[in-house]
């Protein structure tokens, strides 16, 4: 090709750290239950993620985009883009745990564009091609970076996957559940009371995995929940040898801890957190 119609790929466009998370299931959800996708809306409201000046959140039917507004000057600037992205994706997936809505994260660095016109938010680039086809070819549940991102990535655990890519623990309740406590059970109750408002929404997520990879209607849909708990099992193979016969029950892990209030905290309503527009039953 000449230089006419040679394509620059990210033209005139400047690199961002762009967290796309997709929400699986989306098309049976909105056809089995109206009130539990506005209820999901409610939970994507809420999080932290909308009070942080330094990034942007893009939602659209899904599909949710969040990539920093600022460009990063030192390795630290990278550091904390690549933590606070995680920690958003973290912060999702405790609010929805226990509600039956799974998700898949893709955390990439790339040249990406996002502006409005009249009101309306236009948004493109390489790095969201890029994103939404790594999402479209992964069979698992979960967090993945790129490499990019894994070189900044000093806070959250990870392994390699292929090509690039790696799978990213948001688990941190876990992660001190086997590195510093060895998975044993039962725990000590100066230690459950301070591990256990972290841990008991990790293992509530592994049990609905657990669950899922056994019961759901569509063999693909075990075998990525099948996949992700390979994954879990590879880096938490202590907690998986004291919990996964015992099906990740929080009890299994001390009876000196209320984790009833733990999943009070799961059941938690977030309708305070938008100002709902939806058109009435009788009109708009």
């Amino acid at each position: 090709m000449d230089a006419r119609t040679t394509p620059i790929v990210g033209e005139g466009l400047n690199d961002y750290y762009l967290l796309y998370i997709d929400v699986l299931g989306f098309g049976a959800l909105v056809e089995e239950s109206a009130v539990r996708v506005d209820d999901l809306f409610e939970i994507v409201a809420s999080l932290n993620v909308h009070k942080h000046p330094s990034f942007s959140t893009i939602v659209f039917s899904d599909t949710i985009l969040v990539h920093n507004m600022i460009q990063p000057s030192s390795d630290d600037d990278h550091h904390y883009f690549v933590m606070y992205e995680c920690e958003f994706y973290q912060d999702l997936i405790n609010r929805l745990t226990g509600r039956g809505v799974w998700l898949r994260g893709v955390l990439t660095h790339g040249p990406f564009q996002h502006y409005e016109l009249n009101g309306t938010p236009y948004f493109y680039g390489p790095a969201l091609n890029r994103a939404y086809h790594v999402d479209k070819e992964l069979k698992l549940t979960g967090l993945v970076m790129d490499d990019h991102c894994r070189t900044h990535s000093h806070i959250f655990s990870s392994i390699p996957l292929d090509q690039g890519w790696h799978y990213v623990f948001v688990t941190q309740g876990l992660d001190k559940f086997e590195d510093l406590y060895g998975g044993r059970i039962p725990l000590p109750r100066i230690v459950v009371e301070e591990l256990g408002w972290r841990l008991g929404p990790e293992l509530e997520m592994l049990a609905g995995h657990l669950n899922q990879s056994k019961t759901h209607p569509d063999v693909q849909a075990r075998q990525k929940h099948m996949a992700t708990l390979r994954l879990y099992r590879s880096r938490y193979p202590k907690a998986f040898a004291t919990l996964e016969h015992l099906e990740f029950r929080m009890e299994a892990v001390s009876d000196c801890f209320e984790w009833s209030k733990v999943r009070e905290l799961m059941r938690e309503d977030y309708s305070w957190a938008s100002e709902r527009h939806r058109p009435t039953a009788g009109g708009s």
